[in-house]
């Protein structure tokens, strides 16, 4: 079960338009769901799979702003923080700390 996690992790790493890729969106992609979901108990490496690679809220911000951003392919210094919010769909009020920072620090908007 981890293997195939795991194909699926790698396969979808690099599309940034993907939804957020939580525990249920991995359960969806999988054949047997109803399983797996059940007996996540009794599967070590599974559940250490979740742990590691469900995409938090964040993570998902981050995501979204970073694919508006190759998107949109213009200078940084052309960038209007509220176009590239309403682009990534997001809104400054629902933005988590760390996507703040990120937009912020990193992208200087």
């Amino acid at each position: 079960m981890v293997r195939q996690l795991i194909k699926l992790r790698n396969y979808y790493a690099g599309h940034l338009d993907q939804p957020q890729m939580t525990r249920n969106w991995y359960f969806s992609k999988i054949d047997s769901y109803s399983t797996v979901e059940k007996n996540i108990g009794k599967m070590p490496l599974s559940r250490i799979f979740f742990v590691n690679y469900s995409e938090s809220v964040t993570e998902y911000q981050m995501r979204r702003v970073t694919r508006v951003l190759i998107q949109l392919n213009i200078p940084m210094d052309e960038l209007k923080r509220w176009k590239v919010l309403r682009l990534a769909g997001l809104s400054e009020t629902r933005l988590k700390k760390e996507t703040k920072e990120f937009l912020t620090k990193i992208v200087g908007i």
